[in-house]
């Protein structure tokens, strides 16, 4: 269904200005799926739920029951005064209610049966070398991903989802912001277009200070890769040198790997040798609401044929980043004649590398960067 509203048109859907509830309905009559059925039929306490595989630490017999007395206009009291709802918010991440009063509540703090009255010890022993801190900072680790099939249709909301909901703090201990709506810290790298499937996805997750400074990384490769949606792997974890620069910053071009359809191999190398051959290759786009015209000649540091394919032809590009990232269609629509257009011929587009050029001028993925920026002197 996804696939669906895109083809038709339904980009940006998450922004209210360009969402449209018509093209999405649209997309479920062409699916032969009911929307009265998702949305309004009843449900049992035993039906397996569309949100049952995210967790927030709240246990589902407590929400249902939550639902249930909500409907019946009951309400329960400040669980801080009462004994233990045992919802799972607080137990689930070793959180302790810390309160302005000299009465504690019943039951202990969050049934931990630590009493408030006296306070609890936290222990002073040495703790052993971190993995996960360079340099006395706090702790941070990236993680590589590939992206592949229909999941290259969700958006930057399945990072996001995943930051939220995938793991529990013992296997991924992940720092979360202060104040009354606390998120997840987390930063993302190169935004990948919506289509594109990747090699060389990154992410760098902030962990917390006392969790986070004695992970063990050995086998969250794999455990990641077993927590995620179908078409996404883990592909590595090392830790970050918080003073490395972000990978929005870092990372310097990408290499594509692109499948065009309904174009021979002789058509894409003449428009390939043309557009290397100018001395500006001329695109419109809009930013920030405005129509502005770019050269993007000088960041297309390669071009090339790499071979014909069923339906086409395959090339591979490298891009350049900065100051303002090169899109593929953007290439291909700039080319003599255009090699692709937009809901006609849509390129099969692939994210190969993400590359850091370094003082020395040479070509590192942000992985191999991490990891040499964090290691400990005379360290290779």
């Amino acid at each position: 269904m996804i696939e669906y509203v895109w083809r038709h048109g339904g980009t940006f859907q998450e922004w209210s200005e360009h969402f449209s509830i018509d093209l999405w309905l649209e997309a479920l009559a062409a699916n032969g799926l009911d929307v009265e059925w998702y949305v309004y039929r009843h449900r049992t306490e035993d039906e397996v739920l569309p949100w049952d595989h995210l967790s927030a630490g709240l246990h589902k017999d407590f929400l249902w029951q939550d639902w249930r007395d909500a409907l019946e206009e009951l309400g329960l009291e400040d669980c801080r005064w009462t004994p233990c709802y045992d919802c799972g918010a607080c137990t689930g991440y070793g959180i302790e209610h810390v309160v302005a009063s000299a009465t504690p509540p019943a039951g202990g703090s969050q049934g931990t049966g630590v009493d408030l009255a006296v306070g609890a010890v936290r222990s002073t022993a040495a703790r052993p070398a971190s993995r996960c801190l360079v340099n006395g900072g706090k702790p941070q680790v990236r993680l590589g991903f590939s992206k592949h099939g229909k999941i290259r249709f969700t958006s930057i909301a399945t990072w996001l989802a995943f930051g939220n909901v995938r793991c529990s703090p013992d296997q991924l201990p992940i720092a979360y912001s202060e104040g009354f709506t606390p998120r997840p810290k987390l930063s993302f790298g190169l935004a990948l277009s919506t289509g594109h499937e990747s090699e060389g996805e990154y992410l760098d997750v902030d962990l917390d200070p006392e969790q986070g400074a004695d992970l063990d990384l050995a086998g969250l490769t794999s455990h990641l890769s077993a927590q995620l949606p179908v078409g996404m792997t883990a592909t590595g974890v090392v830790v970050v040198d918080r003073r490395m620069p972000s990978l929005q910053q870092a990372v310097t071009s990408c290499t594509w790997q692109i499948d065009v359809r309904d174009v021979d191999e002789s058509t894409a190398q003449a428009a390939i040798d043309a557009a290397l051959a100018a001395d500006e290759l001329m695109i419109t786009r809009e930013r920030k609401g405005k129509e502005v015209t770019d050269d993007i000649r000088p960041l297309v540091f390669g071009l090339a044929v790499d071979q014909p394919t069923e339906n086409g032809v395959r090339l591979i590009a490298e891009l350049g980043t900065q100051p303002r990232a090169v899109r593929v269609t953007e290439l291909l629509s700039a080319l003599d004649p255009p090699l692709a257009e937009p809901l006609l011929n849509e390129p099969r587009v692939l994210r190969v590398h993400q590359w850091i050029t370094t003082d020395d001028g040479e070509r590192h993925d942000p992985m191999s960067v991490a990891a040499a920026a964090s290691a400990p002197v005379g360290v290779a």
